[in-house]
């Protein structure tokens, strides 16, 4: 039976990767996806903010930033004679402070500030660069500029010299270290992202030979043990003894098995308890 332990612990092992690794990409482009919305009226006794009617349940957190726009310019095509609204340039920079369920509160961080009524687009028109010092994030770049074409991509930067244009402002998706941190330069932070498991930025945890007890071969096994962080899907292994503990552990239950040559057994625990010894 322990001949098929490992095939079985190398497969969970990488669907864990490609699962970590989709649910952060998917985090991401919906964090920085398109919303728009429109200036309210704040309270008589806060004249310093600005109030927009999008809040935590339409997706806007902390940090976000709305360009303020005007309707656009309507020009007639001089071949056609068809009339055509160009998009105009944003207004004002607006970042959330903020965010309550169906409205945010923001200051005003380039610009004038806006009236009541004045539409707002979550990160529209904005100058974005992509800086990768270790050229691993080349997949998540192309897939970002696809999917988030509101965004202004001026470009991919690589190598040790990395950085975007001296002066620039604008956003800063850097991928460093299997994390990709986005700010708006020179001075407002916008989210922080841990991508796990994809071919690009993986680093791998160094393995070495545990012993299985009489009966069994060594098996590589991570040097970290019995570590598991609550997360959405997560597993890790711990070798206890002549046993191979597996802990798969999803976003409420950590389900623990325990294999032995001539025994298997199931155990299921909440996340905030500590499972140690032989489960019976």
């Amino acid at each position: 039976m322990h001949r098929k332990i490992l095939p079985v612990v190398i497969l969970i092992g990488f669907c864990q990767a490609a699962i970590a690794d989709g649910l952060a990409r998917d985090e991401i482009i919906h964090d920085f996806e398109a919303r728009q919305g429109v200036v309210i009226p704040g309270p008589d006794s806060n004249t310093r903010s600005t109030y927009i009617d999008l809040g935590t349940s339409q997706g806007v957190s902390v940090g976000d930033l709305f360009s303020v726009t005007d309707p656009g310019q309507t020009v007639t095509h001089p071949a056609t004679g068809e009339e055509m609204t160009l998009e105009s340039e944003a207004s004002a920079l607006l970042g959330i402070t903020r965010a309550n369920e169906n409205h945010s509160i923001a200051r005003v961080i380039k610009g004038a500030p806006p009236k009541t009524g004045e539409k707002v687009r979550r990160f529209w028109g904005l100058d974005a660069y992509f800086i990768d010092p270790q050229d691993q994030g080349r997949e998540l770049y192309s897939e970002l500029r696809s999917q988030l074409p509101h965004i202004y991509w001026l470009g991919y930067s690589s190598g040790d010299e990395a950085s975007a244009p001296d002066g620039f402002s604008g956003l800063v998706f850097r991928y460093t270290d299997s994390r990709l941190n986005v700010d708006h330069v020179p001075d407002w932070p916008i989210a922080s992202y841990k991508i796990q498991g994809s071919q690009n930025g993986f680093d791998p945890q160094p393995l070495v030979q545990a012993d299985m007890g009489q009966g069994l071969p060594p098996l590589p096994y991570p040097e970290r043990r019995a570590l598991l962080e609550t997360q959405p899907i997560s597993s890790d292994l711990i070798v206890n003894g002549p046993e191979l503990l597996i802990a798969a552990g999803t976003e409420d239950r950590i389900t623990v098995s325990s294999y032995q040559p001539r025994r298997y057994s199931k155990l299921s625990v909440s996340p905030y308890r500590t499972a140690t010894g032989c489960f019976p």
